[in-house]
């Protein structure tokens, strides 16, 4: 590791003279990131062997450097589990100023939190205040810190816990610590959006990634102070036993989400990650809290104590022509259960078109309703609302997609889709329709999907598609179930069948769909305006799986977070560049055609943790031959 020279401390961030919090590797654990002058020890973990190959107790030499001893000695966790000896181990802020050089961008600057007794190495953004918990009568691998961001309205309260696992996978840690915060949460409401996905973690452990859960609070709190809980429900302590708590800060709000993720570690220990934001800010596309807070919930940012980091400048040239034509077709239920939901929908709908007009796709909107195909309006299936009209019925003026200077037509179109179904949801059958009766593609027609679009279907419902309905006994209540018995799957999954090949193309290439969101009922739909129960999104979940898309509970009465993620998808597909290695999320800087980027949701980058995809969205101008050149580090 190239030696920190001292008048490089006048354009740190933070330096070790400047911060008395810093800790010199192999001292105790301290209260902020640690900041190293120097490479590590001999027989330190990371550090050189000792002469004859040897090293302290714990760790074997392999490549001239001490690693982790496990299994008995052999390192089996694969190259990316502990320090590499083909990359130097940097601790401490990395400046544009290190070497290898990567004009015009530099190399972004990042600390990084170390911890022995909670094994965890944590890489997060310059400006974030980190502290090291105390934790009274602590056991060994329990240990906890916070992670403070507050700058330039981007407040997100940050947080890591080590503590011995209970269970042998990483799902039922996650079900266990979902249960025990509900339980430990006094006055607070706590519903799970996000189940989270399981797979493995960058160093090749079991991982539960991006859970998410929404609380809702009977007054008014800030981010600081919901965070101390769930830190203290996550070590299994009373709150009193931590010690040195950094002060309240955030927006006061009523509504918070929670986002995290946890590893399962061969010590039989398992780290929590994450972070908790204000539902309010995490809302707001102006603002970055909600990508910070899926940074650490995505485990992305977290390595094991002394694990390695190396930088990397990525160059590349575009070569393949951006996306940037978007049709959506939204297959709207107006039944009258879905009339207290509606309000809510509407709003959501209005956001999604306003945060796509900021990205700079060129989109249209088609929608529809879920008539059924045998109905009194049965002309009305799969055609398209262009017309502001009060009358329930209205069959919606003429059939053609909704340009992005119609957001008023739009917001009354998602309130009253052409012609009526006040109880047949035929949400699949008028979805195809909806594509069939706009083929074949064509350039400039607005009646017709374009040649060269992305394809986006988003259903808003409260029940299942009528067609699959039709198949069960009208006195059984199978859809409020959250799984069905084998039988009744296959059921499910023979009527799906025909609409997912139709999607896919596999019928007709000029039929394929993209992106099949869903917006209906979950396993935990809870919320306001939910008084009548919605029906479990059996027949949408499983075509959604199959197109890229997934289910947002309808009762949410804010979806700000399933419009994040579905314009994600398609700012994604519109104008996605694949990096050559996957970057640990705080380090990345972008520059386009010598262009600096600030990462944004509306103008500059975004990027999704864990993955290798950068998106450009707002006014960055990406074309064939464009150079794009990213810095970063990776594990």
């Amino acid at each position: 590791m190239k030696r920190i020279l001292p008048w490089l401390c006048l354009v740190l961030l933070s330096c070790t003279k400047s911060n008395p919090n810093a800790v010199q590797d192999g001292a105790p654990n301290g209260d902020g990131p640690q900041q190293l002058e120097g490479g590590r020890p001999p027989g330190t973990l990371g550090g050189p062997c000792l002469p004859g190959d040897l090293c302290n107790a714990g760790l074997v030499c392999q490549g001239e450097i001490c690693v982790p001893e496990v299994d008995g000695g052999k390192w089996d966790l694969g190259p990316l589990d502990g320090p590499r000896p083909d990359r130097p181990l940097i601790d401490g802020p990395q400046t544009p100023d290190q070497t290898p050089p990567c004009s015009p961008v530099g190399y972004k600057a990042a600390q990084i939190l170390d911890d022995k007794g909670g094994d965890w190495r944590v890489v997060i953004e310059p400006q974030t205040q980190a502290k090291t918990l105390g934790v009274a009568g602590a056991k060994p691998k329990q240990a906890a810190a916070v992670f403070d961001h507050n700058l330039a309205g981007d407040q997100v309260a940050g947080f890591v816990v080590s503590r011995p696992s209970q269970y042998s996978t990483a799902v039922q840690e996650a079900t266990a610590a979902i249960q025990d915060l509900k339980q430990n949460l006094t006055n607070v409401v706590v519903s799970v959006r996000n189940q989270g996905s399981q797979g493995s973690s960058h160093d090749g452990f079991d991982a539960v990634m991006g859970l998410t859960l929404d609380l809702k609070l009977v007054s008014s709190n800030n981010i600081a102070l919901v965070r101390r809980p769930i830190v203290a429900g996550l070590l299994q302590v009373p709150l009193a036993s931590l010690s040195g708590v950094p002060p309240a800060f955030g927006a006061p709000d009523t509504a918070f989400v929670v986002r995290l993720g946890l590893v399962m570690r061969k010590d039989k220990r398992v780290v929590f990650i994450g972070a908790v934001t204000s539902a309010t800010t995490d809302g707001d596309s102006a603002h970055l809290s909600q990508a910070l807070s899926d940074d650490l919930g995505s485990t992305n940012l977290l390595g094991q104590e002394g694990a390695s980091l190396g930088p990397l400048c990525d160059s590349q040239t575009v070569t393949t022509k951006p996306k940037n034509d978007v049709d959506i077709i939204w297959v709207m239920d107006e039944s009258g259960s879905m009339d207290s939901k509606r309000t809510a929908i509407a709003q959501s709908a209005a956001s999604f078109f306003t945060q796509l007009q900021q990205t700079g796709l060129d989109f249209r909107m088609g929608v529809t309703n879920v008539c059924d195909p045998g109905g009194s309006y049965s002309a009305a299936v799969g055609k398209f609302c262009s017309k502001i009209s009060a009358v329930q019925s209205d069959m919606g003026g003429t059939d053609r997609f909704l340009l992005p200077s119609e957001q008023a037509i739009f917001s009354a179109c998602i309130n009253n889709p052409p012609g009526y179904e006040p109880s047949q949801e035929y949400g699949l059958a008028n979805a195809m329709k909806a594509v069939s009766l706009h083929l074949p593609r064509a350039a400039n027609d607005p009646t017709r999907i374009r040649t060269d679009a992305q394809v986006v279907i988003i259903v808003v419902t409260d029940e299942a598609p009528q067609g699959l309905k039709n198949i069960f006994p009208s006195s059984t209540n199978v859809f409020s179930q959250c799984t069905f018995n084998a039988n009744d799957q296959n059921k499910v999954n023979t009527f799906v069948q025909p609409y997912i090949d139709y999607f896919k193309g596999t019928s007709d290439a000029q039929a394929k769909v993209d992106y099949f969101q869903v917006v209906a009922g979950t396993c935990s739909s809870t919320g306001p305006g939910c008084s009548y129960p919605p029906d479990v999104a059996h027949g949408y979940s499983e075509v959604a799986a199959q197109l890229a898309g997934q289910v947002y509970n309808v009762c949410q009465s804010n979806l700000s977070a399933a419009i994040s993620t579905i314009i994600g998808g398609i700012v994604t597909t519109a104008s996605t560049f694949l990096l050559k290695q996957v970057p640990v999320a705080s380090s990345l800087s972008v520059s386009v055609d010598g262009s600096t980027l600030v990462r944004s949701t509306v103008s500059g980058f975004r990027h999704t943790a864990g993955t290798q995809e950068l998106q450009f969205v707002g006014s960055t101008t990406v074309n064939l031959g464009s150079t794009v050149i990213g810095s970063y580090r990776t594990w």
